[in-house]
């Protein structure tokens, strides 16, 4: 039982990223609200591991009502999305039944690991209500992406530049309402480690400060 405490506070420190995600669809979840949404405000989030970005919603919505679903094929999570009300509907998103059913959809880092982007995004889009909100974050292949490795990760088969991302989301009918780069990676998510160029050694901290610098 303790154990178990310990795990959930640990996770629950809100997550700067994901609570940067939700930030920016303030204005967009505000617009829908005065004119067609009605609550509770159901969002799906793939890939969702721990689900940061829907416990940053209700963390950054307290007072709107929201049916938090996640797409993950893992359940290490399971008990964990239970104390927040979260609910996992598919392994697969190929595996969801409903359609036109969600106000937003959220993917992080989710795109450069399919081999069909198109393929995923017209599910996700079959999926949304007609005035829903996704968001899409995936490595800025314009910073220095091809200077490090992300240790441990799975292979990275698409990659994407801001010029590209917003041409692959207009291309499937998508209006792109904010489109930015976020944060220094190296730094924000260092305590995961990363591998040297051309090394299958972890870079020591100091070596990561030496190379954003």
């Amino acid at each position: 039982r303790w154990m178990s405490w310990r795990f959930v506070s640990r996770l629950r420190k809100p997550n700067p990223r994901s609570l940067s995600q939700v930030d920016c669809l303030r204005d967009a979840i505000a617009a829908r609200l005065a004119k067609t949404w009605t609550l509770p405000i159901r969002s799906l989030e793939i890939g969702a591991g721990a689900a940061p970005f829907s416990r940053s919603l209700r963390e950054a919505f307290p007072s709107l009502a929201f049916q938090l679903d996640v797409v993950e094929p893992s359940d290490t999570f399971a008990d964990f999305w239970g104390v927040y009300g979260i609910r996992k509907v598919a392994n697969d998103l190929k595996d969801i039944s409903v359609e036109r059913a969600y106000h937003i959809a959220q993917g992080s880092h989710v795109l450069e690991h399919v081999t069909d982007a198109s393929s995923t995004l017209t599910r996700i889009k079959s999926l949304m209500q007609p005035d829903g909100v996704l968001m899409v974050e995936v490595p800025n292949c314009q910073e220095p992406y091809w200077t490090y490795r992300f240790f441990p990760d799975p292979p990275h088969v698409r990659f994407f530049t801001p010029a590209s991302l917003r041409a692959v989301l207009q291309r499937h009918g998508f209006e792109v309402l904010l489109l930015q780069t976020w944060g220094r990676p190296l730094e924000s998510e260092q305590h995961v480690g990363y591998l040297a160029p051309d090394s299958p050694v972890l870079m020591s901290p100091d070596e990561i400060k030496r190379l954003v610098a």
